[in-house]
């Protein structure tokens, strides 16, 4: 069976991740004891899901939260899930845009003379590439997979009425701020640390690049965090649309008491499943068969706490070297256990040699007691 993670997803905000959490399927919770955030396990369709929420804006806040939960959970594909302002004429509320690049817009901005004794930036930029391979999948999601498309927008269409009072609804309707049968679009979104509620802002953003689709304010840190590696993870950024990112923000915000906020996370969440459906995203190649499956964290950190205090590390090197294993390749640091007994751990865990490596640490000290 597949014992990694195929798919981990990283929300920014509570509010966002309690829309995804009750629509999961028996969520297993594992705290990371270091840091204290919580991840949520699940299977959705073929696929072994993690999921967890950053709990601030900011790209900052999402490049250490993403870099964390790679460590902790290994994705093969991270999915950033959330909502964002829509800065172009042609995405509605509820639209949901699938990244497929991310510019952080200030990264090397220069502050330069303004007019009347002001001073604004000349855009500088750090863009990263969503993964090609997944996002042309999705483009082609209404011709290879309609049904499963029509069913998406069919359920939005739905949530709207449910969500959306008939004269606000109406309303909206009128003035074109959303559409009766939501679409995504594909293309580039501007993130940064500046929450879009001027129109003026949205203009000096689109000088940069007149094709900036959305703005938020997590996705350069996410991208950041992953392609820092030498071997990135496959990413994916779904951002459901719910304001412009100008003066209208405010009075949006106030529909239904978050009412299009819901709407458009809602959206957003409903595509990833269709796409989970469809099997477009990519699954671990890596399988291991028999009874081995992938230990949760709560006990890889049971695992962890039992090797600090049960093994010095001679004798830790000597299980190792029972092994065969090559200690070069458990971790890019010069020796595992003396800077985290949890990089061993996460190695094991990935190799499938949790069990190998309690049947022989148990031989070097036999009050080990740790069943997977």
């Amino acid at each position: 069976m597949t014992s990694t993670v195929d798919i981990g997803i990283i929300i920014p905000l509570k509010e966002e991740f309690s829309e995804l959490h009750k629509q999961l399927p028996s969520p297993q919770k594992s705290e990371d004891k270091e840091t204290g955030a919580t991840d949520y396990s699940f299977e959705w369709g073929s696929y072994q899901c993690v999921t967890t929420f950053v709990g601030e804006m900011g790209l900052e806040k999402a490049a250490l939260a993403t870099d964390r939960f790679i460590k902790r959970c290994q994705p093969t594909t991270i999915v950033l899930l959330g909502i964002a302002g829509g800065i172009d004429e042609d995405v509605k509320l509820g639209d949901v845009v699938v990244a497929k690049s991310v510019n952080n817009y200030l990264a090397k901005a220069k502050a330069v003379p303004g007019d009347n004794n002001s001073f604004t930036f000349d855009a500088g930029g750090d863009p990263y590439r969503c993964s090609d391979d997944i996002v042309r999948r999705i483009q082609n999601l209404d011709f290879a997979h309609s049904e499963i498309y029509h069913q998406w927008q069919e359920n939005c269409t739905e949530r709207q009425r449910k969500t959306i009072a008939g004269e606000q609804l109406a309303e909206l309707l009128q003035k074109d701020y959303l559409r009766e049968t939501v679409k995504f679009t594909e293309g580039p979104i501007a993130s940064g640390p500046v929450v879009g509620a001027a129109k003026e802002f949205i203009s000096w953003l689109k000088k940069n690049n007149r094709n900036y689709l959305a703005l938020e304010m997590e996705g350069g840190g996410m991208l950041g965090a992953v392609y820092s590696k030498d071997n990135p993870e496959k990413t994916l950024i779904l951002r459901g649309i719910s304001d412009f990112g100008d003066e209208r923000k405010q009075e949006l915000d106030q529909i239904g008491k978050g009412g299009i906020r819901r709407y458009a996370m809602n959206n957003a969440i409903a595509l990833l499943w269709k796409l989970l459906e469809a099997e477009v995203l990519p699954k671990e190649s890596v399988q291991f068969q028999g009874k081995f499956q992938q230990l949760t964290l709560a006990k890889r950190n049971q695992l962890e706490d039992e090797i600090t205090n049960l093994f010095n590390e001679d004798e830790l090197i000597r299980v190792l070297r029972r092994m065969e294993l090559d200690l070069n390749n458990i971790s890019a640091r010069s020796n595992p256990y003396i800077n985290r007994v949890s990089d061993l751990v996460e190695w094991l865990n990935r190799q499938g040699k949790v069990e190998e490596f309690i049947s022989e640490a148990a031989k070097v000290n036999s009050n080990l007691n740790f069943n997977t």
